[in-house]
């Protein structure tokens, strides 16, 4: 058995305990994969079988810190220190990831929050888009009946055949910006915004026209909205998941003495 000492200091005079610790951690409920070689722990020499070690005894160490030093004494090897150091790791290496359980989906290992919203962003991009395009159908309907209600009322209004002439096309012009608009939307559709473009075109639909076309622009933004905040919000929805570490996912390397 090998026997350490930290570089920076002399002193041998306080044993503890020094574990190389391998880790293959694979979580069947998240699918979270972590591998890891290499980790130096150190725990108290306790010879005491009953007592285990809580995480104010515990230190991760780095190698690169600890220096071969001769064996100072025969030490016999505490009883079930493999165990409690095994146990320590089960309760306290607890690995952080992410949540959706709204969207049933969870983080990768090495995956930050950020990139972790990103991709439930893209999990509930395909059900966003297919509430859009009903949106898109059912206001583009609307807009369509609008129209020709509104051509109606100038073929009615207008004295002559020049001035309802003239004003269809307006008519006409607005209801072909506005589906620009609303196409150009649907398509950058990523966060909600808090105006309908302007439409120029309308201002010369008449005042009545011109009310009914805001409102209905008004209810067709409402609802866009809507769909985008509600996915937006389940994308977000996470919470910190730990992942548990197993028994068989833990490899002892191999067992040291280190001397304080």
């Amino acid at each position: 058995m090998k026997h350490y000492r930290f570089r920076s200091s002399d002193s041998v005079a306080v044993p503890s305990l020094l574990f190389e610790i391998k880790i293959d951690l694979q979580d069947m409920r998240s699918g979270y994969r972590y591998s890891d070689w290499g980790l130096f722990v150190e725990g108290p020499w306790i010879d005491d079988v009953d007592l285990e070690w809580t995480a104010d005894m515990v230190k991760w160490l780095d190698p690169t810190e600890l220096v071969e030093t001769p064996g100072k004494t025969m030490l016999a090897w505490p009883e079930l220190a493999d165990q409690k150091v095994i146990r320590y790791l089960t309760r306290y290496y607890q690995p952080r990831a992410w949540k959706n359980f709204n969207l049933n989906l969870f983080s990768h290992s090495g995956e930050s929050e950020e990139d972790f919203v990103s991709r439930c962003r893209e999990e509930c991009r395909e059900r966003r888009e297919k509430d859009l395009r009903k949106v898109r159908e059912l206001f583009y309907h609307r807009f369509v009946e609008l129209e020709r209600r509104l051509i109606a009322v100038a073929d009615q209004e207008e004295p002559t055949e020049s001035w309802r002439a003239r004003r269809t096309i307006r008519i006409q012009d607005a209801f072909n910006e506005l589906r620009e608009h609303m196409s150009r939307m649907l398509l950058n559709a990523n966060r909600p915004i808090s105006a309908f473009p302007p439409a120029p075109m309308a201002e010369g639909i008449g005042v009545d026209g011109k009310a009914r076309f805001d409102a209905l622009c008004c209810e067709f933004l409402n609802r866009y909205n809507e769909v985008l905040t509600d996915y937006e919000t389940q994308a977000n929805q996470i919470e910190p998941y730990l992942v548990p570490l197993a028994y068989a996912q833990i490899e002892i390397v191999s067992r040291s003495v280190l001397w304080r």
